[in-house]
C-alpha cells in the first residue's frame, strides 16, 4: 500500500483476488481498498467495504428466505423503512440465520453467522459487529478525520483484518455467480441466454451465451446461483442505466419512504421510483412466499462449475502478472487525442483521464478489458497481434463492372484510426460532408448522415475481433451501401426493429464510443437508422443477422420506394402497380433469403 498505509503483501494480494472474483459489489469493495494511499482513505474504504458486503448479504438473506421450503407464513420483525442504515442490514441478517426454516442460502449464511465452539456468533457476524462499532465511534464523515487518527486506528483495531475475517466466513456465498438474463431464445431446441456475470470489479461485464435447460423467469432482474437453484434478488437489487456513466450500474435499496423507494450504487448515484417496490420488500417482510427457479446448463452443469474455470483462469492471470492496465502497449497519439475529447480541460495526465473516465478509477482490469482496450487505442503491432485479421475493407464501385472504384484494407490501426479513415472512405464515395469523426456526435442531421452513422457506430462496437474468418466490410455500389461485420447480434430480430437494450460484445468499447458521444445507450441505433430511411420514403433497411455464421449485416439502398415498385411491376407484371406495401416486402424477403442461402 502506497505512502505509508501499513498492510502487509499477503493481505494486498487477498483484496486483489477478492476484486477479481467476488460477487462485483463485494469486487468493488476489495478494489478500493487496493487503490486507498493514504491512511484515511484504506480506513474508509475498508469500512465502507464491510457495509457493502453486508448490504449484499441482507438482500441474499431477505431473498433466499422467500424461498423458504416451508409454506407457512414467517414475518421478519426487523423494519426497513425510511434510511436504512448499515445497523438495519446487519439485523436483517441475524433474524434470518437464526429463523429455523430452510431455504437456499442458509448453509451458506449459517457458515459465517452460525454459532462456533465458545462463542454464540459466527466469524463473519463478529467481524461485521466490530467494524460497525469502530464506524460508529468515529461517525459518519470519515473523509474528515485526520491522517494521524486514520492510522491510529489502524494500527490499534486492524479493521482490514476484521474484513477478512468477514469475508472469509461467507467465502462460498460472495463467490456464488451473480448475474442477469438480457435475452432468451429458443432455437434448434435449445434455450439460448445472453447473460451477464456480475462477479469481479468491472463495470461493463462481456455478455456470453449459455445454453439452458429451462428458462429464467424474469430478464434483466439480477439473480443469484447456488448450486442448480437461482435466487432472484429484486427488488433489493436493481441493475439500472446511468446516463451520466454511459453504462449500466448494481443499485442497492437505500431509502423506503411512504411515497417512493430511493436505491444508490456503489458509485453514489441515486434512483427514486414509485413506492412499489417497497410494497413488494414489505411483503417479503411480512412472509410472502416467492419459488426459487431450476438453474441447469447443457448436460446437467450448473453456472456455479461453469464459473469455477472462469474464476480459476482470473486467479492464474492476477497471480502471473497483475492484468495491470497495458499503457505500454497503446499508441501515445492516440491516447492524448482520447483523453482530450473526454476531458479537454483535464489538469491530470491523458492516463489518468481515461483511467477516471473510462475505466472508473481502476489501476487494475481483467484480460477481456485489456484486449480490448489495446483493439481501441492500441500499437498497430500490438492491435494486429490480438487481431488476427484486417480491421475493415473498404470498397466501392459505382458502374457495373467487377472491378473496384477504390479498396482500402485497413490491417495497421486501432479502432480509432480505422474508425477515422471508414469515415473519410464514406465521405468520399457518397458526398456527405456531415460525415467526419469531429462530428459523429452529433445525432441530429441528414437521414443520409443518421442511418451511415447509426450503421458504422453498429459495426465497430458490436463486432466480434475474435473472430479471424472475415474483416469487417463496407461496399458501396451504386445504389446500396452494405456494412458487413462478424459477430452475429445479441438481440433478436425483433429486438433490432423495436430498439431493445442489450450489453454490446465489446462493453469497454462500446462506452469509450458512448463517452466521445458516438453512440447512445438506449439500444435505438437500428430503429433510429429505420426511421431516418422512412422519413425519405427510400427502400427499408436490410438487417440480417446470422448465428451459425456468426455474422451481421446492414443494407442501405438508396433508391427511394416507388423507383422499387415500378421495377417490380414492370418485372413480374408489365405493368405500373399501385400496391406499395407488398412490392416493399418483396424486396425485403428477397434479400434476407439470399443472404440464409449464402450463409448456409
Amino acid at each position: 500500500m502506497k505512502m505509508g498505509c501499513r498492510i502487509d503483501p499477503d493481505l494486498q494480494a487477498f483484496f486483489e483476488e477478492g476484486s477479481t472474483i467476488y460477487a462485483h459489489p463485494v469486487a468493488v469493495a476489495c478494489g478500493r481498498i487496493c487503490r486507498a494511499r493514504t491512511a484515511p482513505e484504506l480506513l474508509d474504504s475498508t469500512l465502507r467495504a464491510g457495509e457493502i458486503l453486508t448490504r449484499y448479504l441482507a438482500g441474499i438473506a431477505l431473498c433466499s428466505f422467500a424461498c423458504r421450503q416451508e409454506e407457512m407464513i414467517c414475518e421478519l420483525t426487523t423494519s426497513l423503512n425510511g434510511s436504512l442504515a448499515w445497523g438495519r442490514f446487519l439485523q436483517l441478517i441475524q433474524e434470518v440465520s437464526r429463523a429455523k426454516v430452510t431455504h437456499p442460502a442458509g448453509p451458506y449464511l449459517n457458515a459465517g453467522f452460525g454459532p462456533r465452539r465458545g462463542s454464540k456468533q459466527g466469524p463473519t457476524e463478529e467481524a461485521l459487529i466490530a467494524l460497525l462499532e469502530i464506524r460508529n465511534q468515529l461517525g459518519h464523515e470519515l473523509n474528515t478525520i485526520t491522517g494521524a487518527v486514520a492510522q491510529s486506528v489502524l494500527d490499534t483495531r486492524r479493521p482490514f483484518l476484521l474484513l477478512k475475517q468477514a469475508l472469509r466466513g461467507v467465502k462460498a456465498l460472495i463467490e456464488s455467480p451473480l448475474f442477469l438474463i438480457e435475452a432468451q431464445e429458443l432455437e434448434d431446441g435449445k434455450i439460448l441466454a445472453t447473460t451477464l456475470l456480475l462477479m469481479g470489479e468491472s463495470f461493463d461485464p462481456p455478455p456470453r451465451t449459455l445454453v439452458l435447460q429451462s428458462g429464467i423467469r424474469k430478464k434483466w432482474q439480477v439473480y443469484l446461483a447456488l448450486n442448480d437453484q437461482a435466487i432472484n434478488l429484486w427488488p433489493f437489487l436493481l441493475w439500472h442505466l446511468v446516463e451520466s456513466r454511459q453504462n449500466y450500474r448494481l443499485f442497492f435499496i437505500d431509502v423506503v419512504d411512504p411515497n417512493r423507494v430511493v436505491y444508490k450504487s456503489l458509485s453514489g448515484d441515486r434512483y427514486e421510483t414509485s413506492r412499489d417496490l417497497g410494497e413488494t420488500l414489505q411483503a417479503l417482510l411480512c412472509g410472502e412466499h416467492r419459488e426459487s427457479e431450476m438453474l441447469v446448463l447443457e448436460e446437467g452443469e450448473t453456472l456455479g462449475r461453469f464459473w469455477r474455470i472462469e474464476q480459476d483462469k482470473r486467479l492464474a492471470a492476477v497471480r502471473s502478472v497483475g492484468e495491470e492496465i497495458p499503457w505500454q502497449a497503446l499508441d501515445d497519439s492516440t491516447v492524448e487525442w482520447f483523453a482530450a475529447r473526454l476531458d479537454s480541460e483535464a489538469q491530470v495526465s491523458s492516463r489518468e483521464v481515461i483511467r477516471e473516465k473510462l475505466l472508473d478509477g481502476r489501476t487494475r482490469i481483467d484480460a477481456d478489458e485489456a484486449i480490448q482496450l489495446i483493439l481501441l487505442l492500441g500499437k498497430p503491432g500490438e492491435v494486429k497481434k490480438l487481431c488476427r485479421r484486417p480491421i475493415l475493407d473498404l470498397r466501392a464501385r459505382k458502374s457495373e463492372t467487377s472491378r473496384w472504384d477504390e479498396r482500402e484494407l485497413v490491417e495497421n490501426d486501432n479502432l480509432l484510426g480505422a474508425l477515422r479513415r471508414a469515415v473519410a472512405f464514406l465521405c468520399r464515395h457518397l458526398n456527405n460532408e456531415e460525415l467526419a469523426v469531429e462530428n459523429l456526435s452529433s445525432t441530429a442531421g441528414t437521414p443520409d448522415y443518421i442511418a451511415v452513422r447509426e450503421a458504422l457506430v453498429n459495426l465497430f462496437i458490436h463486432q466480434d475481433y475474435k473472430d479471424a474468418s472475415a474483416p469487417g466490410q463496407i461496399t458501396i455500389e451504386r445504389n446500396y451501401t452494405e456494412l458487413f461485420n462478424p459477430g452475429f447480434s445479441l438481440v433478436d430480430e425483433r429486438g433490432l426493429q423495436e430498439g431493445n437494450k442489450s450489453q454490446s460484445r465489446n462493453p469497454l468499447i462500446a462506452r469509450a464510443f458512448r463517452l466521445l458521444g458516438f453512440a447512445e445507450l438506449a439500444g435505438s441505433g437500428i430503429r433510429a437508422l429505420r426511421e431516418a430511411w422512412a422519413r425519405e420514403k427510400r427502400r427499408p433497411p436490410e438487417v440480417f443477422s446470422d448465428r451459425k455464421a456468426n455474422n451481421f449485416t446492414v443494407r442501405l439502398d438508396w433508391r427511394p420506394v416507388e423507383e422499387n415498385i415500378d421495377a417490380f411491376f414492370k418485372e413480374k407484371l408489365g405493368v405500373f402497380g399501385q400496391d406499395g406495401g407488398s412490392s416493399s416486402t418483396w424486396a425485403v424477403g428477397s434479400f434476407s433469403q439470399a443472404r440464409r442461402r449464402t450463409h448456409s
